[in-house]
Formats: C-alpha cells, sequence, structure tokens
C-alpha cells in the first residue's frame, strides 16, 4: 500500500508539472488563466477541472493515468508545435535580413 502512494504522489507531481507547463505556453497575460485552460481542453480533449484540480487542489494525492498520459502527450505536442514555430520564424527572420 506505501509503495502504491509513493507512486501516485509521484505522478500527481508529474502531472502538476506538466500542467503548469502546458498553462505557462498558452497563457497570453493577466486574466487569461481559465481561458488558457478552455483552449488547452479543446485541443487536447484535457478538462478544464483536470487543470484546475492540478493548480488548486494541494490535496491531491491521485490522478487517473490516463489523464496522467494525456497531459504528457499533450506537453509534447506543444513543445514539437514551438520548435517548429520557432525555427520557422528563424528561416523567415534569415530571409528577411538576407542573412540565410
Amino acid at each position: 500500500m506505501r509503495k502504491r502512494n509513493l507512486i501516485s504522489a509521484q505522478m500527481v507531481a508529474e502531472a502538476r508539472g506538466w500542467a503548469e507547463e502546458l498553462t505557462a505556453l498558452e497563457i497570453r497575460g493577466p486574466g487569461d488563466l481559465e481561458p488558457a485552460w478552455r483552449r488547452l481542453e479543446a485541443r487536447y480533449a484535457i478538462p478544464y477541472s483536470t487543470f484546475w484540480s492540478l493548480k488548486y487542489r494541494h490535496d491531491l494525492k491521485d490522478i487517473w493515468a490516463s489523464l496522467h498520459r494525456m497531459l504528457e502527450l499533450a506537453l509534447t505536442a506543444e513543445r514539437a508545435l514551438r520548435a517548429a514555430q520557432d525555427s520557422h520564424h528563424n528561416f523567415i527572420e534569415k530571409v528577411v535580413t538576407g542573412n540565410g
């Protein structure tokens, strides 16, 4: 039983970190926290309540494995998207400035 509690605590901590990073990537400014969660919910089908619980429920002891995996995959997708955007912007900047 104790081992399960440790694994659950680790999974919650991971999920909390991933949710924070996803939120940071999505948020557009002050007052955009809840709308950012709604956009993430629409894009990745991760319930708004998951983001809310991971941020505000400090007594959270467990998370569904499917939600844990969804957060992981969503963060991987967002990182890939941001890397592709950065690469594209760098290419355009080089073309415009004549350094490419």
